[in-house]
């Protein structure tokens, strides 16, 4: 059911309308669904959409054991650097438990590389 109930989520067209049903999907989502739920998060086009899904996601994701959530958070910092500089300082906020909980010196300096790569 999960499976299915994330499934719709994606193919909502309307943004804060499949933001709305990413977060509140994310408590009811196994572990594993977790990484699909957040690279559709990441495919918002609209700043504050995308914003509130990562939002929603970002404290389940803070969840996952670091070795998981590390491959999860590299791609998602491939993303994030295409975005312009609000669109990135947003996400970041929204993803601070992913932060918090990676919080090795490498996932802040990936972080900083990223700001830094925007900036270009």
């Amino acid at each position: 059911m999960p499976e299915q109930a994330l499934s719709y989520a994606r193919r909502v067209v309307e943004r804060e309308q499949r933001a709305d049903a990413l977060a509140a999907l994310a408590e009811h989502l196994p572990q594993e669904l977790m990484g699909e739920a957040l690279a559709a998060a990441r495919e918002i086009g609209d700043t504050d959409n995308r914003e509130q899904a990562l939002a929603g996601l970002a404290p389940r994701l803070a969840q996952e054991e670091r070795a998981r959530l590390y491959p999860l958070w590299r791609e998602t910092l491939r993303h994030l650097v295409g975005r312009t500089r609000t669109g990135l300082l947003s996400d970041l906020a929204a993803l601070e438990p992913v932060i918090h909980r990676l919080g090795e010196p490498q996932a802040i300096a990936e972080t900083f590389c990223a700001i830094q790569d925007v900036g270009r």
